[in-house]
């Protein structure tokens, strides 16, 4: 069963009003596994299914992939993952997350100075 299929079945049983552990005991999988399987159902499903039927993909791949906030960022990672560019292409999104959350508390702190 391929990463995709994995996620809407997983989705599919929660749906129907299972929990995760109950997903968990059922797949064999474990509910960390399960939440991050879920969360690919977030993306772009068209975009997903060509990578994954394009590239073999390194399931850290996907855990990077989900460390990303946005998921237009994410789907935006989806053309290089599994290829060489993914690591700086992620390294780079990651680093503009960070400096905006970082910008962020920057803003909050200056914003209650001048208060």
């Amino acid at each position: 069963m391929k990463v995709y299929e994995e996620s809407h079945t997983f989705q599919m049983l929660l749906d129907f009003g299972d929990t995760i552990q109950e997903v968990s005991e059922k797949s064999g999988f474990s509910e960390t596994t399960i939440r991050k399987r879920i969360k690919l159902n977030e993306l772009d499903q068209k975009k997903l299914k060509e990578a994954v039927d394009a590239r073999q993909i390194d399931f850290r791949d996907f855990d990077k992939l989900s460390k990303i906030d946005d998921v237009k960022s994410r789907n935006e990672l989806l053309q290089y993952i599994g290829t060489k560019e993914f690591l700086w292409n992620y390294e780079s999104c990651l680093r503009k997350q960070n400096i905006k959350k970082y910008m962020g508390d920057v803003k909050k702190a200056v914003d209650r100075k001048s208060t």
